[in-house]
């Protein structure tokens, strides 16, 4: 009976020892999100793919079309077919629907509460942050976000980067005559998009630094660590 459980004992420990070795050279060999994703790295207000292939995005503003008269609607069809048959390189149009993170609004309302000496103003705030606190607990708040991806492909990053920037403002000079308003996406922004792409479910929209790089966006492994407080 000794010696069974001798037996076991070790073959036991070399089994686990053989999983926890197998399991560690797993995690050794995985590959990076800019792998993963095929992002090798976001600068300049630019997605770089590798290869020599290069992406900026420009965010873009809404019109309601159907309150415009005929004459108005016939304009911008006519505008954005104009834009549409010059361009010279492929755009990739993309919606982004993201909850809205209320906390921020709720937590700078009661904030500012605080400071008023005016009664009625502080039982405003107070009304306010309240009514909010319920909005966001009954239901959700969703906002669209409207972006155009311009492309380049150019094996000189200055020249690629020159290239976007001309696509970027040519874009964003035809939508404008549409009355639409449009700004070119900087890094930190260009990082939230992707982060929201690919974390749909639990990535929410509020103002201010972006979390994404934060919370470990660009690798595909992250290790946290267990701190008391």
């Amino acid at each position: 009976m000794g010696l069974l459980s001798l037996l076991a004992a070790v073959f036991g420990g070399f089994f686990f020892y053989e999983k926890h070795r197998q399991k560690k050279e797993k995690e050794e060999t995985l590959p990076s999100a800019q792998e993963f994703l095929r992002v090798e790295d976001i600068r300049y207000n630019t997605i770089c793919l590798g290869d020599g292939e290069y992406r900026a995005a420009i965010e873009c503003g809404s019109i309601n079309y159907f309150l415009l008269s005929m004459n108005e609607q016939y304009a911008i069809e006519q505008s954005f077919s104009r834009y549409i048959a010059g361009l010279t390189r492929n755009v990739q149009f993309q919606i982004q629907t993201r909850q809205v993170d209320m906390r921020w609004a709720i937590t700078q309302i009661r904030g500012n509460s605080q400071k008023q000496n005016n009664a009625v103003l502080q039982g405003y705030a107070d009304n306010l942050a309240k009514f909010l606190e319920d909005w966001s607990a009954q239901r959700s708040t969703l906002i669209r976000k409207n972006y155009i991806v311009v492309s380049s492909k150019n094996e000189k990053p200055e020249e690629a980067y020159g290239e976007l920037n001309r696509l970027a403002q040519t874009t964003i000079d035809a939508l404008s005559r549409m009355g639409v308003k449009c700004k070119v996406l900087n890094t930190q922004e260009l990082l939230d998009v992707l982060y929201v792409s690919q974390n749909k479910e639990r990535a929410s929209y509020a103002p201010g630094p972006s979390k994404a790089e934060e919370l470990g966006y660009m690798s595909l492994l992250v290790e946290g660590n267990n701190q008391s407080r």
